[in-house]
């Protein structure tokens, strides 16, 4: 028989050990000496990718209120990130940059998803910006060192958008972590305004390439009563003068767990 976690047992701890947990994990991150921490406010001229994405949700199903406090929720960690350097050999760490979430630094009530279930938590919203940060850190040359995704997908994709490409983040638990294995040094750009979040990579040295995320093998897949979402996330290389695609390196394989209404004409 599996032996029971003590906070099974007192369940009363769990908060206690969820504060510990992030406490130590904090701890850790302040103690390396690797993580971008430098910003710069005069800006890089180089522009290596740049987007911009809605910030409210009409159609989230939950109190609007929820979109609002995510808005909020992302201005502030916005801050801590727009015009950070990262040189070369160090690492773009979400939670080393941010820190601490909790009402007293400001942060509001938003939807979060814990243990497969959608809830409510300070900061919650905040895989909006980690999303958006991964999607623009995809189309540039900087490693993936840490990724999670999500546990499942709730809404069909857009046209021209990719399942697979998202990355949540769980203070003490899960970051998203870029390394700059190159000899550049890249800057992040977080704006936002009451409609939108604007982001941009931009780079000390000319480019010679831009990049294209594309994804290879997609496909749905039923097992039992699950649906998923299988494929390869692959980055393309193209000259930046001529346009002619340079290389292609797969990054990885993803299996999406899907919540929105599949047809049979998808699964076939």
């Amino acid at each position: 028989m599996k032996r029971k976690r003590l906070t099974q047992i007192f369940p009363f701890l769990l908060p206690l050990r969820v504060r510990e947990k992030e406490f130590f994990y904090h701890l850790r991150l302040k103690m390396n000496g690797n993580y971008a921490s430098i910003k710069r406010e005069n800006v890089f001229h180089e522009e290596v990718t740049h987007k911009r994405v809605l910030l409210i949700n009409e159609d989230s199903g939950y109190d609007i209120e929820y979109q609002y406090n995510k808005r909020d929720n992302i201005k502030i960690a916005g801050k801590k990130i727009n015009r950070v350097i990262i040189k070369p050999g160090e690492v773009f760490s979400f939670w080393y940059l941010v820190g601490k979430i909790s009402a007293k630094n400001g942060y509001k009530k938003g939807l979060c998803i814990s243990d497969g279930k959608m809830t409510y938590a300070y900061g919650g919203g905040l895989c909006l910006l980690s999303n958006f940060l991964f999607e623009l850190f995809l189309e540039t040359p900087l490693t993936i060192q840490e990724r999670h995704p999500h546990a499942y997908e709730s809404f069909r994709p857009k046209e021209g958008d990719i399942l697979g490409t998202d990355a949540t983040i769980v203070s003490g638990w899960l970051d998203l972590k870029m390394k700059n294995n190159t000899n550049m040094t890249f800057q992040i750009l977080i704006e936002t305004d009451d409609q939108y979040l604007y982001g941009a990579i931009l780079s000390n040295h000319l480019m010679p390439y831009h990049y294209k995320i594309v994804e290879e093998n997609g496909t749905y897949l039923k097992n039992q009563d699950e649906i998923y979402y299988d494929n390869d996330i692959i980055k393309e290389w193209y000259h930046k003068e001529t346009n002619i695609l340079a290389k292609r390196e797969f990054l990885y394989h993803s299996h999406i767990l899907i919540r929105y209404p599949v047809t049979e004409k998808d699964l076939s």
